[in-house]
Protein backbone atom coordinates (compact mmCIF):
# COMPACT_ATOMS: atom_id res chain seq x y z
CA UNK A 1 0.00 0.00 0.00
CA UNK A 2 2.87 2.49 -1.02
CA UNK A 3 1.90 4.77 -3.03
CA UNK A 4 3.81 7.79 -5.31
CA UNK A 5 1.95 11.17 -5.28
CA UNK A 6 3.29 13.89 -7.97
CA UNK A 7 1.80 16.62 -6.09
CA UNK A 8 1.72 19.17 -8.80
CA UNK A 9 0.53 22.58 -8.38
CA UNK A 10 -1.10 24.48 -11.15
CA UNK A 11 -1.56 28.05 -12.15
CA UNK A 12 -4.69 28.58 -11.16
CA UNK A 13 -4.35 26.70 -7.85
CA UNK A 14 -1.40 28.12 -7.11
CA UNK A 15 -3.19 30.95 -5.76
CA UNK A 16 -4.98 29.02 -3.57
CA UNK A 17 -1.49 27.59 -2.36
CA UNK A 18 -0.28 30.40 -1.77
CA UNK A 19 -2.99 32.23 0.81
CA UNK A 20 -2.24 29.22 2.53
CA UNK A 21 0.64 28.95 2.88
CA UNK A 22 0.84 32.68 3.92
CA UNK A 23 -2.07 32.07 6.83
CA UNK A 24 0.73 29.23 7.82
CA UNK A 25 3.45 32.25 8.29
CA UNK A 26 1.35 35.20 9.32
CA UNK A 27 -1.80 33.08 11.27
CA UNK A 28 -3.80 36.32 11.61
CA UNK A 29 -7.76 35.84 12.17
CA UNK A 30 -8.73 36.71 8.66
CA UNK A 31 -6.17 35.11 7.31
CA UNK A 32 -6.81 31.79 8.29
CA UNK A 33 -10.75 32.22 7.50
CA UNK A 34 -9.53 33.34 4.05
CA UNK A 35 -7.60 30.39 3.49
CA UNK A 36 -10.58 28.18 4.61
CA UNK A 37 -12.72 29.92 2.39
CA UNK A 38 -10.29 29.21 -0.39
CA UNK A 39 -9.30 25.82 -0.23
CA UNK A 40 -13.35 24.57 0.52
CA UNK A 41 -13.97 26.84 -2.96
CA UNK A 42 -11.49 25.19 -4.97
CA UNK A 43 -12.97 21.83 -4.12
CA UNK A 44 -16.29 22.66 -4.45
CA UNK A 45 -18.42 21.34 -7.26
CA UNK A 46 -21.02 23.84 -7.54
CA UNK A 47 -20.71 27.67 -8.50
CA UNK A 48 -22.20 29.04 -5.37
CA UNK A 49 -19.48 30.72 -2.79
CA UNK A 50 -18.98 29.20 1.02
CA UNK A 51 -17.98 30.70 3.39
CA UNK A 52 -16.59 29.74 7.22
CA UNK A 53 -19.48 30.89 8.97
CA UNK A 54 -22.25 29.30 6.21
CA UNK A 55 -20.37 25.87 7.14
CA UNK A 56 -20.11 26.78 11.07
CA UNK A 57 -23.65 27.44 11.23
CA UNK A 58 -24.44 23.78 9.54
CA UNK A 59 -23.40 21.89 12.10
CA UNK A 60 -24.56 20.81 15.73
CA UNK A 61 -22.70 20.39 18.85
CA UNK A 62 -21.75 17.32 18.86
CA UNK A 63 -20.22 17.70 15.10
CA UNK A 64 -16.67 18.33 13.97
CA UNK A 65 -15.39 19.49 10.15
CA UNK A 66 -11.70 18.08 9.76
CA UNK A 67 -10.54 19.89 6.12
CA UNK A 68 -7.12 18.48 5.72
CA UNK A 69 -4.60 20.16 2.93
CA UNK A 70 -0.82 19.22 1.96
CA UNK A 71 2.37 21.32 1.97
CA UNK A 72 5.16 20.32 -0.36
CA UNK A 73 8.53 21.47 0.15
CA UNK A 74 11.06 22.44 -2.03
CA UNK A 75 13.25 19.38 -0.31
CA UNK A 76 11.08 17.01 -1.66
CA UNK A 77 8.97 16.55 2.17
CA UNK A 78 5.10 16.77 2.42
CA UNK A 79 3.23 18.11 5.25
CA UNK A 80 0.03 17.24 6.53
CA UNK A 81 -2.38 20.57 8.33
CA UNK A 82 -5.87 20.14 9.06
CA UNK A 83 -8.32 23.03 9.22
CA UNK A 84 -11.14 22.26 11.99
CA UNK A 85 -14.02 24.15 12.85
CA UNK A 86 -16.93 23.19 15.54
CA UNK A 87 -20.27 25.10 15.87
CA UNK A 88 -18.76 27.12 18.89
CA UNK A 89 -15.63 28.66 17.12
CA UNK A 90 -14.99 32.28 16.24
CA UNK A 91 -12.22 31.02 13.28
CA UNK A 92 -11.21 27.77 12.13
CA UNK A 93 -8.49 25.91 14.24
CA UNK A 94 -5.44 25.13 12.22
CA UNK A 95 -3.30 22.48 12.84
CA UNK A 96 0.22 20.84 11.81
CA UNK A 97 -0.17 17.07 11.68
CA UNK A 98 2.79 14.88 10.54
CA UNK A 99 5.10 14.65 7.63
CA UNK A 100 4.15 12.33 5.32
CA UNK A 101 7.30 9.92 5.72
CA UNK A 102 4.89 9.18 9.05
CA UNK A 103 2.29 7.91 6.71
CA UNK A 104 4.51 6.28 4.49
CA UNK A 105 6.12 3.72 6.95
CA UNK A 106 2.30 2.88 8.22
CA UNK A 107 0.80 2.28 4.60
CA UNK A 108 3.67 -0.09 3.54
CA UNK A 109 2.62 -2.39 6.23
CA UNK A 110 -0.06 -3.08 3.89
CA UNK A 111 -3.40 -4.83 4.79
CA UNK A 112 -2.45 -4.75 8.48
CA UNK A 113 -2.91 -1.00 8.84
CA UNK A 114 -6.19 -1.31 8.73
CA UNK A 115 -5.67 -3.77 12.54
CA UNK A 116 -3.23 -1.21 13.88
CA UNK A 117 -4.19 1.68 15.68
CA UNK A 118 -0.87 4.49 14.28
CA UNK A 119 -2.56 5.89 11.65
CA UNK A 120 -5.89 6.99 13.39
CA UNK A 121 -3.35 8.50 15.80
CA UNK A 122 -1.39 10.20 13.33
CA UNK A 123 -4.80 11.71 12.33
CA UNK A 124 -6.49 12.35 15.36
CA UNK A 125 -3.72 12.63 17.79
CA UNK A 126 -2.71 16.31 17.46
CA UNK A 127 -6.51 17.02 17.67
CA UNK A 128 -7.56 15.15 20.73
CA UNK A 129 -8.58 18.37 22.51
CA UNK A 130 -10.96 19.38 19.59
CA UNK A 131 -12.97 15.83 19.91
CA UNK A 132 -14.43 16.07 23.36
CA UNK A 133 -18.20 15.89 22.75
CA UNK A 134 -17.91 15.06 19.43
CA UNK A 135 -19.86 12.20 17.86
CA UNK A 136 -19.58 12.81 13.85
CA UNK A 137 -16.99 13.56 12.24
CA UNK A 138 -16.97 15.29 8.75
CA UNK A 139 -13.37 14.65 7.08
CA UNK A 140 -11.89 15.90 3.69
CA UNK A 141 -9.00 14.01 2.68
CA UNK A 142 -5.93 15.19 1.12
CA UNK A 143 -2.86 13.42 -0.01
CA UNK A 144 -2.27 9.93 0.23
CA UNK A 145 -5.80 9.42 2.52
CA UNK A 146 -7.13 10.14 -1.02
CA UNK A 147 -5.69 6.24 -1.54
CA UNK A 148 -7.28 4.08 1.52
CA UNK A 149 -10.61 4.11 3.86
CA UNK A 150 -8.85 4.83 7.19
CA UNK A 151 -12.69 4.78 8.43
CA UNK A 152 -11.91 1.59 8.67
CA UNK A 153 -8.76 1.21 10.87
CA UNK A 154 -8.86 0.50 14.17
CA UNK A 155 -8.97 3.76 16.90
CA UNK A 156 -8.38 0.88 19.48
CA UNK A 157 -7.85 -3.00 19.23
CA UNK A 158 -11.28 -4.25 17.73
CA UNK A 159 -12.42 -0.92 16.93
CA UNK A 160 -12.33 0.82 13.81
CA UNK A 161 -12.72 4.48 13.44
CA UNK A 162 -16.46 4.26 11.94
CA UNK A 163 -17.68 2.51 14.93
CA UNK A 164 -16.63 5.05 17.63
CA UNK A 165 -17.58 8.35 15.58
CA UNK A 166 -19.80 8.71 12.61
CA UNK A 167 -16.94 9.47 10.25
CA UNK A 168 -17.92 11.28 6.98
CA UNK A 169 -16.03 11.15 3.78
CA UNK A 170 -16.33 14.83 1.83
CA UNK A 171 -15.44 16.26 -1.39
CA UNK A 172 -15.07 19.48 0.03
CA UNK A 173 -16.86 20.55 3.35
CA UNK A 174 -18.34 23.17 1.16
CA UNK A 175 -21.04 20.86 0.71
CA UNK A 176 -22.61 20.97 4.88
CA UNK A 177 -23.87 24.50 3.61
CA UNK A 178 -26.95 22.22 1.76
CA UNK A 179 -26.74 19.50 4.18
CA UNK A 180 -30.60 20.70 5.10
CA UNK A 181 -31.92 22.19 1.68
CA UNK A 182 -33.42 18.94 -0.26
CA UNK A 183 -34.10 15.47 0.65
CA UNK A 184 -34.55 13.10 -2.06
CA UNK A 185 -37.14 11.25 -2.49
CA UNK A 186 -36.14 7.15 -4.55
CA UNK A 187 -38.68 6.46 -7.26
CA UNK A 188 -36.61 5.77 -9.82
CA UNK A 189 -33.32 3.51 -10.64
CA UNK A 190 -31.15 2.61 -13.26
CA UNK A 191 -29.16 -0.73 -12.48
CA UNK A 192 -26.21 -1.92 -15.33
CA UNK A 193 -24.69 -5.29 -13.98
CA UNK A 194 -23.98 -9.09 -16.19
CA UNK A 195 -22.31 -6.74 -19.02
CA UNK A 196 -21.63 -8.69 -22.06
CA UNK A 197 -18.42 -7.54 -22.79
CA UNK A 198 -17.20 -10.06 -25.17
CA UNK A 199 -21.01 -9.39 -27.33
CA UNK A 200 -19.31 -8.02 -31.15
CA UNK A 201 -20.48 -4.81 -32.86
CA UNK A 202 -23.32 -5.20 -35.43
CA UNK A 203 -21.41 -4.19 -38.27
CA UNK A 204 -18.59 -6.95 -37.30
CA UNK A 205 -19.86 -10.71 -38.35
CA UNK A 206 -16.67 -11.77 -37.20
CA UNK A 207 -14.00 -11.67 -34.36
CA UNK A 208 -10.85 -9.88 -35.97
CA UNK A 209 -9.68 -8.45 -32.49
CA UNK A 210 -6.12 -9.43 -31.49
CA UNK A 211 -6.04 -12.29 -28.63
CA UNK A 212 -4.51 -10.32 -25.86
CA UNK A 213 -4.54 -10.91 -22.55
CA UNK A 214 -7.12 -7.15 -21.70
CA UNK A 215 -9.89 -9.54 -22.15
CA UNK A 216 -11.52 -9.03 -18.63
CA UNK A 217 -14.38 -12.10 -17.90
CA UNK A 218 -18.24 -11.96 -17.16
CA UNK A 219 -19.08 -10.47 -13.78
CA UNK A 220 -21.80 -13.57 -13.02
CA UNK A 221 -22.23 -12.92 -9.71
CA UNK A 222 -22.52 -8.95 -10.03
CA UNK A 223 -25.72 -9.98 -13.01
CA UNK A 224 -27.27 -12.50 -9.71
CA UNK A 225 -26.96 -9.03 -7.32
CA UNK A 226 -28.30 -6.90 -9.88
CA UNK A 227 -31.56 -9.18 -10.48
CA UNK A 228 -32.14 -9.35 -6.80
CA UNK A 229 -31.27 -5.54 -6.20
CA UNK A 230 -33.98 -5.11 -8.80
CA UNK A 231 -36.73 -7.32 -7.69
CA UNK A 232 -35.95 -5.51 -3.86
CA UNK A 233 -36.67 -2.22 -5.67
CA UNK A 234 -39.60 -2.83 -7.60
CA UNK A 235 -41.27 -5.04 -4.38
CA UNK A 236 -40.63 -1.05 -2.64
CA UNK A 237 -42.76 0.17 -5.44
CA UNK A 238 -39.87 2.00 -6.93
CA UNK A 239 -39.45 2.64 -10.84
CA UNK A 240 -36.43 1.70 -13.07
CA UNK A 241 -34.41 -0.35 -15.66
CA UNK A 242 -32.09 -3.00 -15.44
CA UNK A 243 -29.91 -3.17 -18.21
CA UNK A 244 -27.69 -6.80 -18.58
CA UNK A 245 -26.03 -8.47 -21.42
CA UNK A 246 -26.01 -7.09 -24.98
CA UNK A 247 -28.37 -4.33 -23.93
CA UNK A 248 -26.09 -3.10 -21.50
CA UNK A 249 -24.78 -0.54 -24.09
CA UNK A 250 -22.37 3.24 -23.75
CA UNK A 251 -25.08 4.55 -25.87
CA UNK A 252 -28.20 3.63 -23.23
CA UNK A 253 -25.91 5.51 -20.57
CA UNK A 254 -25.44 8.46 -22.69
CA UNK A 255 -29.57 8.41 -23.55
CA UNK A 256 -30.47 8.18 -19.97
CA UNK A 257 -32.83 10.69 -18.74
CA UNK A 258 -32.66 13.09 -15.91
CA UNK A 259 -35.47 11.30 -13.84
CA UNK A 260 -33.36 9.12 -11.39
CA UNK A 261 -31.93 9.46 -8.23
CA UNK A 262 -30.40 5.89 -7.75
CA UNK A 263 -27.72 4.48 -10.22
CA UNK A 264 -25.99 1.09 -9.67
CA UNK A 265 -22.99 0.57 -12.51
CA UNK A 266 -21.49 -3.16 -11.77
CA UNK A 267 -18.32 -3.52 -14.68
CA UNK A 268 -14.63 -3.56 -14.94
CA UNK A 269 -12.86 -0.31 -14.88
CA UNK A 270 -9.97 0.18 -17.06
CA UNK A 271 -7.09 2.33 -19.03
CA UNK A 272 -9.12 3.29 -22.57
CA UNK A 273 -7.02 3.00 -25.51
CA UNK A 274 -4.70 5.96 -26.79
CA UNK A 275 -5.07 7.28 -23.31
CA UNK A 276 -1.58 7.45 -21.24
CA UNK A 277 -0.98 5.12 -19.24
CA UNK A 278 -1.97 5.44 -15.52
CA UNK A 279 -2.40 3.64 -12.89
CA UNK A 280 -6.27 3.84 -12.21
CA UNK A 281 -9.51 3.28 -14.43
CA UNK A 282 -10.14 6.30 -16.68
CA UNK A 283 -13.38 4.55 -18.44
CA UNK A 284 -16.04 2.18 -17.89
CA UNK A 285 -16.37 -0.69 -19.91
CA UNK A 286 -20.03 -1.55 -21.67
CA UNK A 287 -21.26 -3.70 -23.58
CA UNK A 288 -18.85 -4.93 -26.51
CA UNK A 289 -15.99 -2.86 -25.24
CA UNK A 290 -13.42 -6.13 -25.36
CA UNK A 291 -13.68 -5.96 -29.26
CA UNK A 292 -11.78 -2.05 -28.92
CA UNK A 293 -9.74 -3.23 -26.03
CA UNK A 294 -8.11 -5.97 -27.98
CA UNK A 295 -7.39 -4.27 -31.01
CA UNK A 296 -10.94 -4.32 -32.55
CA UNK A 297 -11.25 -1.31 -35.54
CA UNK A 298 -14.26 1.34 -34.49
CA UNK A 299 -16.38 1.90 -37.41
CA UNK A 300 -18.04 5.46 -38.08
CA UNK A 301 -20.71 6.03 -35.99
CA UNK A 302 -20.58 3.37 -33.67
CA UNK A 303 -19.76 4.10 -29.79
CA UNK A 304 -16.68 2.01 -28.56
CA UNK A 305 -18.14 0.49 -25.62
CA UNK A 306 -15.85 2.70 -23.36
CA UNK A 307 -17.67 5.44 -20.84
CA UNK A 308 -14.68 7.85 -20.55
CA UNK A 309 -14.34 10.55 -17.65
CA UNK A 310 -15.06 13.02 -20.45
CA UNK A 311 -17.96 11.40 -21.92
CA UNK A 312 -19.26 11.13 -18.19
CA UNK A 313 -18.70 14.54 -17.24
CA UNK A 314 -21.10 16.35 -19.78
CA UNK A 315 -23.76 14.43 -18.93
CA UNK A 316 -26.37 15.77 -16.83
CA UNK A 317 -26.71 13.85 -13.75
CA UNK A 318 -27.84 16.33 -11.09
CA UNK A 319 -30.99 14.57 -9.98
CA UNK A 320 -29.07 11.69 -8.99
CA UNK A 321 -28.49 11.15 -5.16
CA UNK A 322 -26.41 8.15 -5.38
CA UNK A 323 -24.09 6.19 -7.72
CA UNK A 324 -22.48 3.21 -7.06
CA UNK A 325 -19.72 2.34 -9.40
CA UNK A 326 -18.75 -1.01 -8.85
CA UNK A 327 -15.82 -1.42 -10.64
CA UNK A 328 -11.99 -1.98 -9.42
CA UNK A 329 -10.16 1.64 -8.12
CA UNK A 330 -13.07 3.27 -9.80
CA UNK A 331 -12.36 5.78 -6.89
CA UNK A 332 -8.82 6.43 -7.65
CA UNK A 333 -7.20 9.24 -9.58
CA UNK A 334 -4.21 11.83 -9.90
CA UNK A 335 -4.27 13.17 -6.87
CA UNK A 336 -4.06 17.16 -7.12
CA UNK A 337 -5.37 20.29 -4.94
CA UNK A 338 -9.02 19.77 -5.75
CA UNK A 339 -8.91 15.99 -4.64
CA UNK A 340 -8.98 12.98 -6.91
CA UNK A 341 -8.91 13.93 -10.43
CA UNK A 342 -10.69 10.71 -12.41
CA UNK A 343 -14.09 9.12 -12.60
CA UNK A 344 -15.03 10.35 -9.09
CA UNK A 345 -14.92 14.13 -10.43
CA UNK A 346 -16.39 13.03 -13.72
CA UNK A 347 -19.49 12.04 -11.86
CA UNK A 348 -19.39 14.79 -8.96
CA UNK A 349 -19.03 17.23 -12.48
CA UNK A 350 -21.67 15.79 -13.72
CA UNK A 351 -24.45 17.10 -10.96
CA UNK A 352 -23.96 13.59 -8.89
CA UNK A 353 -24.89 14.25 -5.33
CA UNK A 354 -22.97 11.37 -3.11
CA UNK A 355 -20.85 8.39 -4.06
CA UNK A 356 -19.79 4.95 -3.39
CA UNK A 357 -17.00 3.69 -4.92
CA UNK A 358 -13.88 1.51 -4.87
CA UNK A 359 -10.16 2.68 -3.88
CA UNK A 360 -8.62 -1.13 -4.61
CA UNK A 361 -9.49 -4.20 -6.36
CA UNK A 362 -12.86 -5.87 -5.75
CA UNK A 363 -14.07 -9.30 -5.95
CA UNK A 364 -17.08 -9.32 -7.87
CA UNK A 365 -19.00 -12.45 -5.50
CA UNK A 366 -18.09 -10.37 -2.29
CA UNK A 367 -19.30 -6.81 -3.87
CA UNK A 368 -22.49 -8.83 -5.17
CA UNK A 369 -22.91 -9.24 -1.08
CA UNK A 370 -22.09 -5.98 -0.25
CA UNK A 371 -24.40 -4.11 -2.55
CA UNK A 372 -27.73 -6.57 -1.87
CA UNK A 373 -26.56 -6.22 1.59
CA UNK A 374 -26.37 -2.22 1.47
CA UNK A 375 -29.49 -1.73 -0.70
CA UNK A 376 -31.89 -3.88 1.53
CA UNK A 377 -30.66 -1.97 4.43
CA UNK A 378 -31.06 1.74 2.39
CA UNK A 379 -34.48 0.28 1.64
CA UNK A 380 -35.02 -0.29 5.54
CA UNK A 381 -34.82 3.35 6.58
CA UNK A 382 -30.77 3.20 7.49
CA UNK A 383 -29.16 6.45 6.05
CA UNK A 384 -26.23 5.48 2.78
CA UNK A 385 -23.50 5.98 5.51
CA UNK A 386 -25.31 3.47 8.10
CA UNK A 387 -26.47 0.91 5.14
CA UNK A 388 -22.60 0.54 4.02
CA UNK A 389 -21.17 0.51 6.99
CA UNK A 390 -23.55 -2.60 8.41
CA UNK A 391 -23.83 -4.05 4.86
CA UNK A 392 -19.36 -4.57 5.55
CA UNK A 393 -19.85 -5.72 9.25
CA UNK A 394 -22.37 -8.53 7.87
CA UNK A 395 -19.82 -9.58 4.84
CA UNK A 396 -17.14 -9.87 7.39
CA UNK A 397 -19.00 -12.16 9.48
CA UNK A 398 -20.54 -14.57 5.96
CA UNK A 399 -20.01 -18.00 5.91
CA UNK A 400 -17.98 -18.14 9.54
CA UNK A 401 -16.06 -14.97 8.62
CA UNK A 402 -14.48 -16.36 5.28
CA UNK A 403 -14.35 -12.77 4.12
CA UNK A 404 -13.03 -11.05 7.49
CA UNK A 405 -9.90 -10.13 5.86
CA UNK A 406 -9.76 -6.01 4.85
CA UNK A 407 -8.69 -7.18 1.40
CA UNK A 408 -12.28 -8.33 1.09
CA UNK A 409 -14.47 -4.67 2.20
CA UNK A 410 -11.74 -1.65 2.39
CA UNK A 411 -11.88 -0.50 -0.45
CA UNK A 412 -15.70 0.88 -0.61
CA UNK A 413 -16.00 4.05 0.22
CA UNK A 414 -18.96 6.57 0.54
CA UNK A 415 -18.23 10.11 -0.53
CA UNK A 416 -20.59 13.37 0.60
CA UNK A 417 -22.98 10.83 1.53
CA UNK A 418 -23.71 13.09 4.77
CA UNK A 419 -28.09 12.23 4.73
Amino acid sequence: MCFCINYKIDAQNQSVLNNILYSIDNPTNENIINAYDNIINSRCFKKNSYSFDMIKESLNNDEIVIELFVRPKANGKVDYFAFTIRKQYEIPHLFYLFNEDKLNSELEKGETVFNDTKVVSLLLGPLDKELNGVNKIFFTPAGKFHLFAIEYCNIKQGLMLSDRYQFYRLTSSSILAHRNDQKFHYDRYIIYGGIDFEVLPKYEEKYEGLKTKSRLGYLHDSYLAALDIDRMLREKGLCGNLYANEDATEQSFKSLSNDSQIILIETHGVISPNSQRKSYPNALMFAGSSYIMEGGILSDGFDDGLLTCQEIAVKDMSKIDLAVISACKSGLGDIDWMGVNGLMRSFKTAGVNSLIMTIDDVLDYVSGEIWKLFFMNLLHGMSKYESLLNAIKAVKNLHGGIYSSPKYWSSYILIDGID
